[in-house]
């Protein structure tokens, strides 16, 4: 059956409003090494950016020791744990917008940052595993966003080209990786965008490619 059109959403920011989350569990895996993120370089230096590249960053700037970064990584998928099953509850209005695509014809997936485990656990708890094709995270690619390797291999999973495929993201490095990869994007400020109306908009989006 020939699809509709084809649409990526980011996680984090799109799907669900986990800043706080991922901001909260990297500090705290941070602590044993006496350092922290402020909420200012968050906002503008780290935000949307894996937790290894966030300790390769913090490194150069002389603040971690290179020998911290595997387990950093490890305290921090721990916390990100226990946060969501603490704080994750599904959003009315994102289901209503994933099932108003899903049943206009629209296949979907999700791509994210974050390391396949804690998007696989978010989906889940979130009640919208079911309305993807599938997913990619950090892990399933060898660089991830700001690269476009990620929405490139989104495109050939759909057996597309990577202008077919529309993508919903709302920080700086998901959207360059979109651009990138030469996909058609859909910008949002956050989760609070993230509902029925959108829908006009990705198909808007998805009306400017007939012919593609």
């Amino acid at each position: 059956m020939k699809s509709a059109g084809w649409v990526a959403f980011d996680l984090d920011g799109v799907l669900f409003d986990s800043d706080e989350l991922h901001y909260v569990a990297v500090n705290e895996a941070l602590k044993p090494y006496g350092e922290r993120i402020s909420e200012e370089e968050h906002l503008t230096t780290f935000k949307g950016l894996p937790t290894l590249k966030k300790c390769e960053m913090l490194t150069e700037m002389g603040r971690l020791p290179a020998s911290a970064h595997a387990n950093v990584s490890t305290l921090k998928q721990l916390a990100t744990r226990d946060a969501i099953t603490q704080a994750v509850r599904p959003d009315f209005k994102v289901t209503a917008l994933l099932l108003a695509l899903q049943a206009a014809g629209w296949r979907q997936c999700c791509c994210s940052n974050s390391v396949r485990d804690t998007v696989f656990r978010i989906l889940v708890q979130l009640d919208l595993l079911d309305f993807m094709d599938f997913y990619l995270s950090n892990q399933d690619v060898r660089r991830a966003k700001p690269a476009p390797d990620m929405y490139e291999k989104a495109a050939r999973i759909f057996e597309i080209a990577p202008q077919q495929l529309l993508v919903v993201e709302d920080a700086l490095p998901g959207r360059r990786a979109a651009m990138g990869a030469g996909c058609v994007l859909v910008p949002v400020e956050g989760p609070h965008e993230v509902g029925p109306d959108l829908i006009h908009r990705i198909l808007a989006a998805r009306q400017s490619l007939v012919g593609v």
